[in-house]
């Protein structure tokens, strides 16, 4: 599970999911509006929930363990 520290958040922005996964925000965007993390858009800003975010990385280990 992503660890945020003290914050209690539900989402993410494209921004802070970049942080947390340790990535550059363009591949976060991309990533998000190719569907690989599924996001939702509240008016101008594009959210991803916290538990997106773990499912890609659970995703990810599971194809480099198969491989």
């Amino acid at each position: 599970m992503i660890a945020l520290g003290k914050q209690s958040r539900q989402s993410l922005s494209i921004p802070n999911l970049a942080d947390v996964l340790g990535i550059g925000p363009t591949l976060a965007k991309q990533l998000v509006l190719s569907g690989e993390i599924p996001s939702v858009k509240i008016r101008s800003r594009r959210l991803v929930r916290i538990e997106a975010a773990d499912e890609y990385l659970r995703r990810l280990e599971a194809e480099q363990a198969a491989r």
